[in-house]
């Protein structure tokens, strides 16, 4: 018995499911190069019907001083289970063509219009009054155009009617600017990032102190194309040689390395890729390791700092007013670092971290930039 009921409701799940793709899938939805062909309709004696739908959906963003933004998709949509033509000739098709561009100017224009308004001020009901008293009023527009369309039809000859109206109407929709909905980030955004580096000694320094290993991690703060970073390492490596700097450090001794960068860097971003050329200064400086809290013995450099950072952003996110970017990245940077005269050296710092990045993210409706060919 339990197998029989699985088989019916296995069954039933499958015919809704099919019954739900094809609905999804049977409606056309208009794009100024969406042509009809007559597969699209039923051929009926009954005559030519059109069945057309101007749909739109909004929603609201919150504002500051109580104010809203309306973000609006609007579509003209065709069902071609409901629509018929007469025959299957080439009247009949351009026909529902201009019908169909009819609707598509509408919805075209429903966009515009709503950029044209701005930001609303109220509460959510009065501005939700406004907006369908707006989509009112533009498919009154559409209703007078069709109308007069097949007024037309009635009175003048049919083919100079529809040249006349395919013209018309490609005018209305070229002049009437094309709308998207995109997501701005906000001017900043914060990113943090940990990972290994290398540091490897250069001139003097290189004679007294091995290269270090170290744990690099780091934060940034991104104000448009500029990025300010604060990045820090902690490496261990040994002394080489004997040397005495507020104390005796003997070959062999087990150091810490530390290093500070505060740098301002600017954005040059392709697709994933990001490369940010920086500069700064820094601090580096030697400890020994699991010195007690008597022992004095340090080197500190304070340093400028020049450097590049490649990054390769693996994943984005969106949120709800939020996007988060997953990364790894490079920084190579060179500090001509001066403790005193007998330990001057260049260091070379390489990092490699992974990290996120996270920015304000906000809905806008703006006009679709054109690509000018010269």
């Amino acid at each position: 018995m339990s197998r029989k009921l699985y088989l019916v409701a296995s069954f039933l799940f499958l015919t809704l499911l099919q019954h739900f793709a094809f609905a999804q899938s049977a409606s056309i939805t208009w794009t100024p190069t969406t042509r009809l062909t007559y597969q699209d309709f039923q051929i009926s004696p009954a005559g030519n019907s059109i069945h057309l739908s101007l749909n739109y959906e909004y929603e609201l963003i919150p504002q500051p001083f109580g104010k809203y933004t309306p973000i609006v998709k609007a579509t003209a949509t065709l069902d071609p289970t409901l629509s018929t033509l007469s025959e299957a000739n080439e009247i009949n098709l351009r026909y529902a063509q201009i019908y169909f561009n009819i609707y598509g100017y509408g919805a075209r224009l429903i966009q515009v219009k709503t950029v044209e308004m701005g930001t609303l001020q109220g509460n959510t009901e009065s501005i939700r009054s406004v907006m369908n008293r707006h989509y009112g009023q533009i498919s009154l527009r559409v209703k007078q155009l069709t109308n007069a369309f097949d007024t037309d039809l009635k009175v003048k000859p049919v083919p100079e009617v529809l040249d006349q109206w395919e013209r018309d109407v490609q005018r209305l929709t070229e002049e009437t600017p094309e709308v998207e909905i995109k997501n701005q980030l906000s001017k900043w955004q914060l990113g943090m990032y940990a990972g290994v580096g290398r540091n490897v000694m250069q001139g003097k320094t290189k004679s007294y102190f091995t290269d270090a290993t170290s744990f690099n991690f780091g934060f940034s703060f991104d104000v448009k194309k500029s990025r300010f970073s604060w990045d820090m390492n902690l490496g261990f490596n040994r002394t080489i040689d004997y040397f005495e700097r507020r104390g005796v450090w003997e070959p062999g001794t087990k150091a810490s390395l530390a290093t500070f960068e505060f740098t301002y860097g600017r954005k040059l971003q392709r697709q994933d890729w990001l490369w940010v050329p920086y500069v700064g200064l820094g601090v580096n400086e030697f400890t020994p390791r699991g010195n007690d809290d008597n022992d004095r013995r340090n080197l500190t450099g304070y340093v400028p700092v020049v450097g590049l950072e490649i990054t390769r952003y693996l994943k984005h996110t969106i949120h709800p007013g939020q996007r988060s970017g997953f990364f790894c990245k490079t920084r190579l940077s060179a500090s001509p670092t001066t403790f005193f005269t007998n330990f001057t050296g260049t260091h070379l710092n390489l990092r490699l971290a992974i990290g996120f990045d996270a920015a304000r993210v906000k809905k806008e409706m703006a006009y679709v930039k054109k690509n000018v060919v010269i």
